[in-house]
């Protein structure tokens, strides 16, 4: 059986990946790292929003200035890069989630099963958690972007009512 292609992956000639065990992981260790770089910047971005609609809505609601309407729209738009900052990274951590799902599909059909008989012991490409309550799975790193839509989302009803 010959190794099925990962041409897109792998550099013609790369020498460095002794296994295709060790190219598998070394593929799900690089897009756990760009999820784990996105949820920071999502959570930099969100604090930095959070703020500024907070200083927004301190200034509407002492409203000294006469300047209600500039201050709507500044929430408005607040609200509106919040949002879209939070689907952007969640769009991105799900391609990451799929991928590193199709790599594991990859070494399972291919490989796992026939090492396994041969007793050549592996261990998994990724670590699995045999039962995750409720909560932990609504808390589930590729839900967080999500939560922050939905709390985006109440905040601008909150202030269309406002």
């Amino acid at each position: 059986m010959s190794t099925p292609p990962l041409a897109p992956l792998v550099p013609q000639g790369n020498t460095a990946i002794a296994s295709p065990w060790e190219l598998a992981r070394k593929i799900i260790e690089h897009e756990d790292n760009l999820i784990n770089h996105r949820l920071t910047w999502l959570i930099t971005i969100q604090g930095f929003l959070f703020a500024a609609f907070a200083v927004v809505a301190n200034d509407l609601l002492e409203n000294t200035h006469g300047k209600a309407f500039p201050l709507r729209i500044m929430m408005y738009a607040t609200t509106f890069l919040g949002i879209m900052s939070a689907y952007i990274v969640w769009n991105s951590i799900r391609t990451a989630f799929t991928y590193t799902q199709t790599i594991t599909a990859w070494w399972n059909e291919n490989f796992a099963a026939q090492l396994a008989i041969q007793g050549i012991p592996y261990p998994p490409l990724r670590g699995t958690r045999a039962n995750m309550g409720v909560i932990r799975k609504f808390l589930h790193t590729h839900n967080i972007p999500l939560i922050m839509v939905f709390i985006w989302l109440v905040l601008f009803v909150a202030a269309l009512i406002w």
